[in-house]
């Protein structure tokens, strides 16, 4: 994975051909000094135990997940709140990334404690406003058409909120990122607008961090909100049940899809060890 630090991914490269934190020049801060840190990630801190995970969704379901994993390939911070309403941008954030955890791990979100990811991050002592979460298999480019890696898988059962003992939907989801999600460019004379690395990263998540000595970064992952407006009642039947598509082939399948980069299931916090 290679890092993003500086005003820019392009730049970044440009001047440091991709390689991580190997020479802190390459790497502008607007404070001094930099550190590395431990990073973990777990599923909601309220869950009493590894298991089963038990919510009723936005759309009336009450929601029994007896699985759920996602893939995060990286974590990167940055200085910079978007201005909404502003330009289309690329698939990096303008301004200046002060931290990164660039070895990923594969997270059960049915389990509060905490999951460490492959390797310690590195951060600038400079606060972050935003944050990003990759959702790629390991090695692939951000950038890459395919990632072979499954990113969310999930299983349970879902029955109405309100109709206890009335019809059940068990079901099962394995979702990938790549062509099969890329949204096809509105103009035909933009043929590089919808990058697929957009569909790869989930930002901008609102953050208050800074890194410091002898803290962790934690990343809290809640899966309820990934399923909060499907209409169970309009999976697609198989022969073991309902299967969520991989690919936009019916509603259900992508508001799941489109809840999976909602910001506001994942919280971020720096926590002393």
């Amino acid at each position: 994975m290679k890092g993003v630090w500086g005003l820019g991914h392009v730049a970044w490269r440009l001047v440091c051909s991709g390689a991580l934190l190997t020479a802190v020049a390459c790497a502008p801060s607007t404070g001094g000094g930099t550190l590395t840190f431990d990073a973990f990630a777990a599923g909601p801190e309220a869950l009493e135990a590894a298991g089963e995970y038990e919510f009723v969704t936005q759309a009336g379901y009450r929601v029994t997940l007896t699985q759920a994993t996602l893939r995060v390939g990286a974590v990167y911070l940055n200085q910079q709140v978007p201005l909404a309403g502003g330009a289309a941008r690329d698939c990096f954030l303008p301004g200046v990334y002060v931290a990164e955890v660039t070895d990923g791990a594969t997270v059960d979100l049915l389990d509060p404690r905490l999951q460490p990811f492959g390797a310690p991050g590195r951060a600038l002592l400079d606060p972050a406003r935003t944050a990003e979460v990759w959702l790629l298999g390991e090695g692939t480019e951000i950038d890459a058409e395919e990632d072979g890696a499954v990113i969310f898988e999930a299983a349970g059962t879902a029955t109405r909120a309100t109709e206890p003992g009335a019809e059940e939907w068990p079901f099962t989801v394995s979702l990938s990122i790549g062509s099969n999600w890329r949204r096809t460019p509105t103009d035909p004379k933009k043929p590089g607008d919808n990058p697929i690395c957009r569909e790869r990263i989930v930002s901008p998540i609102p953050v208050d961090l800074s890194a410091a000595e002898g803290y962790a970064l934690e990343l809290r992952i809640d899966p309820a909100l990934f399923f909060r407006r499907v209409d169970f009642s309009q999976l697609p039947e198989s022969a073991r049940g309902y299967r969520f598509s991989d690919a936009p082939e019916d509603q259900p399948s992508l508001n799941l899809y489109r809840d999976l980069h909602g910001t506001g299931a994942y919280q971020l916090r720096f926590t002393p060890q």
